[in-house]
């Protein structure tokens, strides 16, 4: 063998045994991750407790100055995944973060049904108006609302949930005050 060989060896090896080692539970795995800034240990997560089985959505539409209301159009929060991916992906934080907005969202909105102020008042529903209104380049929008629905990943033929419909919010004012 050549001393590349055994470098490349080496490298595999200690690359397989980090990822052991942070699966193992009992090793104080999150000091692991801390010292890892380019995400090059893998966090597989084969078994989790409750498997995700929904793809969530957001979709949004907007009220413009002459009264009329825009098509509901998807907003795209997470670009769709490259083959890349499987082996460098940094917007996995991202993919997740987002994941975890909208399952807080889906869980505030069905858990409050009949508390409107708990769910617009909640940092889920907050956090994805907040990137809907920013995402808005319409000059002519006043309005803004959005919604959160839910699709089956596995079985495809299943019907699109909604389950989250937002309220109208003001975007920009049509007559603004004057301090004077």
């Amino acid at each position: 063998m050549d001393i590349y060989e055994y470098i490349i060896l080496l490298f595999f090896s200690s690359w397989l045994v980090l990822t052991v080692i942070f699966h193992f539970p009992l090793t104080g795995n999150y000091k692991l991750r801390i010292k890892d800034p380019f995400g090059i240990i893998p966090d597989w997560r084969f078994f989790c407790p409750t498997p995700i089985k929904n793809n969530y959505h957001i979709l949004c539409r907007e009220f413009l100055s002459n009264g009329e209301s825009a098509a509901w159009r998807e907003i795209q929060i997470i670009p769709p995944r490259r083959l890349l991916d499987a082996v460098w992906n940094p917007g996995r934080k991202t993919r997740k973060s987002f994941l975890d907005i909208t399952i807080e969202l889906a869980n505030v909105a069905t858990t409050n049904r009949d508390q409107e102020n708990v769910i617009v008042g909640s940092i889920a529903y907050l956090t994805i108006l907040n990137y809907v209104t920013q995402a808005n380049n319409n000059d002519k929008c006043l309005f803004i609302q959005f919604a959160l629905m839910t699709s089956c990943s596995i079985n495809k033929l299943e019907k699109s949930e909604l389950l989250l419909l937002s309220k109208l919010h003001l975007i920009k004012d049509e007559h603004p005050t004057r301090n004077t």
